[in-house]
């Protein structure tokens, strides 16, 4: 090649992008700055409702985040969390072999005691007559300050307290029924308001599903007894408190058992532990998500998933104060959103409508055990003879009929004093329809070894006031 031709290819312009390739790269980098300005919107968006309903349900004096929640202080002295975890430590120095003899079978121990059962819990009662001085101690406090937070929970640091919650409450179940069994029906009522209490101390717990569940199976063991006892519970005139556990055989004053029923029917405490428990699973459910609504591509979607969360919590919270099942399950799903909108978190509130439904059964079993010692009074004062319809109750013996709050409506609770069948309370129960306090099985299949719980799969939930005969422990017995 020449010089002269070398020059000449220099001096030649080169051939630049054609006009489809710039307008090609434009076209992506357009769609990229448009693109990256949409997610940054929806991003920005996303943020800024999760700091508004945030910011709406502070406002509101709600927990949202659990750094919202600030564990209450209180003096040892004057803190009833002092005593029962006083009383937990005694109670776990026990071998557990003292707690084999009542605790065999499906079933809890129930009346009447058999033998064994007897004189193991007079030797379990006799070790552990501090702790059930202690639980006395708590009854008399108004203040449970647990010192723990939602993070305790998500870390499963509480998971002791509610083992030794369900211990000290299966104690008092012993004691109650051992000392209504041994004449000491006074000393049976102190128990059963040591086993309330110890209840609304579990309620008082950091606020969480587990913690509101907790609660709610003391409830029910509290309800039991009550149940078990009120058939022949020994009731005099007059009004003498017990201030210290006592084994001396004596009936219980018509005031402490009127003080009783007021206790069962007085459901604030527990309507505004499951408002602080719904809180709380919130703040839980808000806070194991956020490993997603951080992450830079799918951060935004969960933002406003938990935007809903927090709104679907609100009605949560309406739900547990509402009249009724049918009512309480009806806010719910009128709030909730299509599963299938919310992701993952859809996991998260699964079990709200079984939640629900064991926070209404709850109530249930309250009104039908202060019910059931209203009635006993009233057969007390009437010579043995129950009312024939629980208007006769109202207003000196209840203020009024409780209401089946499993049944639509205002529908009170279901009552036979006798005419037909045994005599007993019931709630239309798992299937909302009223059978006349049928136990016939919902399925099937009825299980080899049935129980009386009125929470199994019957048409309706009895509650009998006749003591029933106990569940054989042998299976090849009747």
């Amino acid at each position: 090649m020449t010089t002269a031709q070398t020059s000449s290819n220099l001096a030649r312009p080169q051939r630049g992008l054609s006009r489809w390739a710039w307008i090609a790269i434009v076209s992506v980098v357009a769609v990229v700055l448009l693109v990256a300005g949409t997610y940054i919107g929806w991003s920005t968006n996303a943020t800024r409702q999760l700091a508004r309903a945030t910011e709406a349900a502070r406002a509101r004096g709600e927990i949202v985040w659990p750094d919202d929640y600030v564990p209450p202080v209180a003096a040892d002295g004057q803190n009833a969390v002092f005593y029962i975890r006083r009383a937990a430590a005694c109670v776990n120095a026990n071998p557990e072999d003292d707690w084999k003899p009542l605790e065999s079978g499906n079933e809890p121990i129930a009346l009447p005691l058999r033998d064994e059962e007897h004189a193991a819990a007079q030797r379990l009662l006799a070790a552990n007559a501090a702790a059930l001085a202690d639980l006395r101690l708590a009854q008399a406090l108004p203040t449970a300050a647990w010192p723990t937070t939602i993070r305790d929970h998500i870390a499963e640091r509480s998971n002791a307290d509610f083992k030794n919650l369900r211990r000290l409450a299966q104690l008092l179940r012993v004691a109650i029924l051992t000392n209504h069994q041994d004449g000491n029906d006074a000393e049976a009522v102190e128990q059963l308001g040591d086993l309330l209490r110890l209840a609304d101390a579990a309620g008082d717990s950091p606020p969480s599903a587990i913690s509101d569940l907790v609660s709610v199976g003391i409830q029910a063991i509290a309800a039991d007894v009550c149940r078990q006892i009120a058939p022949d519970l020994r009731v005099a005139s007059g009004s003498a408190p017990a201030t210290t556990p006592t084994s001396a055989p004596a009936s219980a004053s018509a005031s402490r058992v009127n003080e009783l029923i007021q206790r069962f029917l007085d459901e604030r405490h527990y309507r505004a532990a499951w408002s602080r428990h719904a809180q709380g699973e919130r703040a839980f459910s808000l806070e194991m998500s956020q490993v997603f609504s951080s992450k830079p591509l799918i951060g935004p979607r969960y933002r406003f998933l938990q935007v809903r969360l927090i709104r679907l919590t609100s009605a949560l919270m309406e739900a547990g104060q509402a009249p009724n099942l049918p009512a309480g399950l009806g806010i719910v799903k009128g709030a909730r959103p299509d599963p299938d909108s919310l992701g993952l978190l859809s996991a998260l509130i699964a079990g709200h409508d079984r939640w629900v439904t064991t926070h209404f059964r709850g109530l249930c079993d309250r009104r039908a055990a202060a019910t059931a010692l209203a009635i006993r009074t009233y057969q007390i004062d009437h010579g043995g003879t129950r009312p024939t319809n629980l208007d006769q109750l109202a207003p000196k013996y209840l203020a009024a009929v409780p209401r089946d709050p499993m049944a639509g409506g205002d529908r009170p609770l279901g009552y036979d004093a006798g005419t037909n069948g045994p005599p007993r309370l019931w709630s239309v129960g798992n299937n909302g329809t009223d059978e006349g306090g049928s136990t016939k099985w919902l399925r099937k299949s009825p299980p080899l070894s049935p129980t009386i719980d009125p929470w199994d799969e019957r048409e309706d939930a009895v509650y009998y006031l006749d003591r029933q005969p106990r569940p054989s422990t042998n299976p090849s017995e009747p």
